[in-house]
């Protein structure tokens, strides 16, 4: 056999290893910024032209269309020439492909339909509606998640036995009542089509002998975030003869929230025999110095398979740490270095500030409108245009003034309270031929005749409660109607059932951060504003006004646009400049991470996380946290990440301040002088700058417990500790 010299050119050592191994199992446990890539389609191109093996006995699984298609066209550069009929795709086009050949084997109609996501919360709507269950109770994608969910653990509804809870029971019957009807209407979705698969094919013998004999060759790009179900079908496909190339990174493990078993790389070097593993550890993107503060925090991580990421890019500049005063000031340090950097002749389109939570994309979004910088939300959607901000902005106008139509058209049947299509329907045409608002048609008891006893009912209690909730208002601030548009309608509690918990949470942790916004609207007005200007608009209305009129300075497809993005969205992305903001407990880690205090899962791959986003940093980055943020209308203290503890003091610069929160000229005063409380800036001679967490006991038996930025937390007697006052 001779080596192909067009799969093996400009490979490095391990590189070259991989893409020219024997034919048999194979993990490559390949780094941040490796060139996994490279070596899957290498070794794609390599099987063929160095082993011989036809294209057409391949299949290669990858997680994105995106990256199936690079693939594909990377493949046929190395070789030369087009490929047609090629079985590379993600886990479901893939798997959609073999329902479509034996859809007949499979039960199902030969032009079966594939549901999207909207079409499939339509159908269990209308299951709902027919077994007279609220839309409230059972919000309808907390109901698909449930089913979904079942399915990706294999099991119908006849596996899953009785349930405990009453909720689980009725949808249990929901899922049944699905099923009969997708399967008598020739409907698969999502999670159908890779649980169909695998019944297919584990109970067809001679079907599966027919497609292990035809793949002998599975390639698995990115196998740390299979679900076991994936896995079950790769495990299924490959058999005792089928040669697997498994890539991954189990310090890139992110998406346990979704289903992604990280220990499934181990089980692949455990099910399958004689796996041989390659490590992928020079890496292409970043500065050693980055790299070694990767290296320094996922080192802490238990139970990793192991290896070190190193470049021959030189050593760089060393990780900046910056502590601000607060979100504004730190969102402020953040443009203001980046302006410097356009000073520089460099581009926005090169940096990215990346955050834990899609609600500090808020006061980002702000900071740069005010500032002119062109910026988009990948991956997500800017902090206003949100549904759940949509919402609950529609609430407060309603609450401002109900004939406002656009916002009472939102709200009136959100959350679900029994107001259907046909009801507005009639209340619109009540509207039109009476010239007048929706409102006010509701209020009409001439329309209310009219409609059916219950229909009637549930616009009459709809009018009742926005008349309390508008007397509810009287007198009370932005931030207050806030919450009340938030709570008092049952909008948090709706998203708080919303299923998955981790997308709940979202849309709660946003709703939370919209309250913020008014709190910091509220400080911004010249203070001594009146609630009611001369010319009759009010607070609130100015608050809607400017939301509305100050449109985002955005768009992802702008030449010199700056990224804002999750650190979940982050993967798979380089910038030469990035920021993390947020570095602080109970925010990155995130508190659901350090509240589970009985399992290290969480917090691992909260450090696997952090791993991730400090290696999208190509040549310089910057760690940012604030000693106080607002939650709701109080401001919280929250010690530094115990992830930039991880770091050495090698790895990173002393940490900078903005200028609010620098030291004084004069001297700061002794704890004699000023009574210590929680989130007091202290120094020590010793351990240097910090943060009072807790204070206890009293006067001479007064002890603290700092959290200093470089010596993580201590507990201090006051009387013997050498401290001083910072602010």
């Amino acid at each position: 056999m001779t080596e192909s010299s067009r799969t093996l050119e400009g490979l490095n050592q391990e590189q070259r290893e991989a893409v020219s191994a024997p034919l048999s199992n194979m993990l490559v446990l390949a780094g941040a910024g490796s060139g996994k890539t490279r070596v899957l389609t290498c070794r794609f191109a390599h099987l063929v032209d160095g082993y011989g093996v036809s294209p057409s006995s391949i299949m290669a699984l990858t997680f994105t269309r995106k990256a199936a298609d690079e693939m594909r066209e990377r493949i046929e550069a190395l070789l030369g020439h087009p490929l047609r009929g090629l079985w590379i795709g993600t886990f479901h086009a893939l798997a959609l492909r073999i329902l479509r050949y034996h859809s007949d084997k499979a039960g199902l109609p030969s032009a079966f339909e594939v549901l999207a996501a909207g079409d499939q919360q339509r159908i269990v709507r209308r299951i709902l509606r027919g077994r007279e269950l609220n839309d409230r109770e059972f919000p309808p994608a907390r109901v698909c998640a449930f089913i979904n969910s079942r399915k990706e653990a294999m099991q119908r509804p006849k596996d899953l036995g009785s349930c405990e809870q009453p909720w689980e029971e009725q949808a249990k019957a929901v899922y049944k009542a699905y099923e009969e009807l997708c399967q008598s209407s020739g409907l698969v979705d999502f999670a159908e089509i890779l649980l169909r698969t695998y019944e297919l094919l584990s109970t067809d013998e001679e079907l599966l002998e027919e497609y292990r004999f035809r793949f002998q060759h599975l390639l698995v790009d990115e196998f740390q975030d299979t679900n076991d179900l994936q896995y079950r079908l790769i495990r299924l496909l490959a058999g005792d003869t089928g040669k697997v190339l498994a890539v991954g990174d189990d310090d890139q493990s992110i998406y346990g929230w979704r289903g992604a078993q990280i220990g499934n790389l181990e089980k692949f070097r455990r099910d399958f025999p004689e796996v041989s593993l390659i490590k992928l550890e020079q890496n292409y993107r970043s500065t050693q110095a980055i790299l070694e503060a990767a290296n320094a925090v996922i080192n802490h991580n238990q139970g990793r398979i192991g290896k070190h990421l190193w470049t021959d890019k030189g050593q760089g500049e060393s990780i900046k740490l910056h502590e601000a005063a607060n979100a504004r000031d730190e969102a402020d340090f953040v443009l203001n270095q980046i302006h410097s950097w356009q000073a520089d002749g460099r581009s926005l389109s090169e940096v990215a500030v990346l955050y834990r939570s899609h609600a500090q994309s808020r006061i980002l979004e702000e900071r740069c409108r005010l500032n002119s910088t062109a910026y988009s939300v990948r991956g997500g959607t800017p902090f206003y245009e949100r549904e759940e901000i949509r919402h609950a902005l529609a609430y407060m106008r309603l609450l401002e003034d109900p004939n406002v139509g656009g916002a009472f058209d939102r709200v009136i049947n959100f959350p679900p309270r029994g107001i259907g299509d046909r009801t507005q329907a009639l209340i619109r045409s009540h509207a039109l031929s009476h010239e007048c608002s929706l409102w006010e048609s509701c209020c009409r008891s001439d329309f209310l005749q009219e409609l059916p006893p219950r229909a009637r009912q549930a616009v009459q209690h709809f009018c009742e409660q926005v008349s309390g909730w508008r007397q509810e208002v009287n007198g009370l601030t932005l931030s207050e109607i806030a919450f009340l548009a938030i709570t008092s309608t049952g909008l948090k509690d709706y998203y708080r059932k919303e299923t998955p918990s981790e997308i709940s949470e979202v849309r709660i942790e946003n709703l939370e951060e919209l309250i913020v916004a008014c709190h910091n609207y509220e400080e911004t007005e010249d203070e001594g504003s009146p609630d009611e200007t001369p010319d009759g608009t009010t607070r609130l209305q100015r608050f809607l006004d400017r939301i509305m009129l100050d449109a985002p300075v955005e768009g992802e497809n702008a030449p010199d646009t700056l990224s804002l993005m999750t650190l979940h969205s982050a993967k798979g992305l380089e910038f030469p400049l990035v920021f993390m903001v947020g570095m602080e407990q109970n925010i990155f880690p995130h508190r659901r991470a350090l509240e589970d205090r009985g399992h290290s899962d969480g917090l691992e791959e909260e450090r696997r996380l952090c791993y991730v986003g400090i290696t999208r940093a190509m040549e310089l980055l910057y760690l940012t946290y604030a000693q106080s943020r607002q939650m709701y209308s109080r401001t919280e203290y929250n010690m530094p990440s115990q992830f930039l503890f991880e770091l050495s003091e090698e790895e990173q610069e002393e940490p900078s301040a903005s200028a609010s929160s620098k030291d004084e000229q004069e001297p700061p005063p002794s704890l004699s002088d000023v009574k210590l409380r929680k989130g007091s800036r202290v120094s020590h001679r010793k351990f240097g700058a910090g943060v009072v967490i807790s204070v206890s006991g009293s006067g001479e038996h007064t002890q603290a417990s700092v959290a200093f930025h470089r010596s993580g937390v201590k507990n201090l007697m006051i009387r013997y500790a050498p401290l001083t006052l910072l602010d």
